[in-house]
């Protein structure tokens, strides 16, 4: 990513989304992007995007009897740390990560 300008204070992202195997790809990159403007290297953030949406992913489908796929996710950024918070009530499936850059 070429000259990404960094987050100068903390804030906080919540998306709530009926989740399709189309949007995967969607809320990886919004996860990546938003810990690359947090300070980490492209490279950290890719995996941090990768590893969050593949375990939305697992959850939904060790649960496909469920029509409803609503996935909040909450993140909490400032410079040098993210915090993802995803729930999916209708499995009550909640779980939060703090990422650090390396």
């Amino acid at each position: 990513m070429d000259e990404v300008v960094q987050f100068k204070t903390g804030g906080d992202i919540r998306l709530t989304l009926k989740l399709s195997e189309g949007l995967i790809p969607v809320l990886s990159d919004f996860i990546r992007i938003t810990a690359c403007k947090s300070g980490f290297a492209e490279q950290q953030a890719l995996s941090i995007g990768q590893r969050i949406t593949k375990k939305i992913s697992a959850t939904l489908l060790a649960d496909a009897a469920h029509n409803s796929r609503q996935v909040l996710l909450s993140l909490r950024h400032e410079p040098g740390l993210v915090t993802i918070k995803t729930e999916i009530r209708d499995l009550n499936f909640s779980e939060e990560e703090e990422f650090r850059p390396v």
